[in-house]
């Protein structure tokens, strides 16, 4: 596909991406200070991020239709329910109502799944079947990765945090925090499988060897889900705050994405 299609999908993708979600705020709405066009644009432009990593993988993808489209909107949609319910843990003092938060989610990614569907097929050759990371595996060998994968991602979370604390201890000491056994779980039962199954999703639509596709999903991966959520600005962290975090969930997010491509991929030739 020419640079020139590849780049007009992208930006009908946008557009359906950003009316989807004015339409969920409007009928779903939240009891918070209508943002300006300062924040307008930050949005417009992590929506951007987000649809051109997941159109990168939709053109490689041998799926089609409804199937692609649910399967490209379960990426960004995951990432969203996965802050949406650690927000409400971490700022409590922000009263976020996390119901209608998830309902817009829904309401977004459920429409943008049909569209995006059509978007991505119209006009595309057929692929030849990719390698299935879950298909392909027997129950023993997908439940021992599943385990490892997902403790991997808390290790990686933990090391990470301890790495930056010296630079955030000011700032969270003012603040009331989950105990530490509600984090260690967050992490191990919510946030670490659910990056999981993302981060193998991707593994099997982009339909790449081993090295390759290790690039490809860390880097599609932290794309999605710590890029763009990190790049907006946020009324609840301070700039200098925000962007401690966005180096460590960047840089540690592209390393997992790569870690699960290695170790649901296919095997070495």
């Amino acid at each position: 596909m020419s640079d020139k299609r590849f780049a007009s999908r992208v930006l009908l993708a946008w557009i359906c991406l950003a009316a989807m979600q004015g339409i969920a705020r409007l009928l779903v709405p939240l009891q918070v200070e209508v943002p300006g066009w300062r924040h307008v644009a930050w949005v417009a432009l992590t929506d951007l991020i987000v649809v051109a990593a997941i159109a990168f993988i939709a053109m490689r993808s041998e799926w089609r239709g409804w199937r692609l489209g649910a399967a490209l909107a379960a990426i960004p949609f995951t990432v969203a329910v996965v802050n949406i319910v650690e927000a409400v843990y971490y700022l409590e003092e922000a009263h976020l109502d996390g119901t209608r938060l998830i309902l817009q989610a829904v309401l977004t990614y459920a429409v943008a799944a049909l569209l995006w569907g059509r978007i991505f097929s119209a006009g595309r050759e057929g692929q030849a079947p990719h390698f299935r990371p879950y298909g392909s595996r027997g129950i023993v060998q997908r439940a021992w990765r599943f385990v490892a994968s997902d403790f991997a991602y808390l290790f990686g979370y933990l090391a990470a945090g301890m790495a930056i604390f010296p630079l955030v201890r000011d700032f969270y000491t003012t603040r009331t925090l989950p105990s530490p056994a509600v984090i260690f779980l967050l992490q191990l039962l919510v946030r670490g499988p659910l990056f999981v199954i993302v981060c193998v999703l991707l593994v099997r639509m982009a339909g790449l060897p081993r090295a390759k596709g290790a690039v490809a999903v860390g880097v599609v991966f932290t794309l999605v889900s710590g890029v763009a959520p990190l790049l907006l600005p946020s009324p609840y962290f301070p700039d200098a705050i925000r962007w401690v975090h966005f180096f460590e969930v960047s840089v540690t997010n592209l390393v997992f994405g790569a870690i699960i491509a290695a170790m649901w991929g296919p095997p070495r030739d």
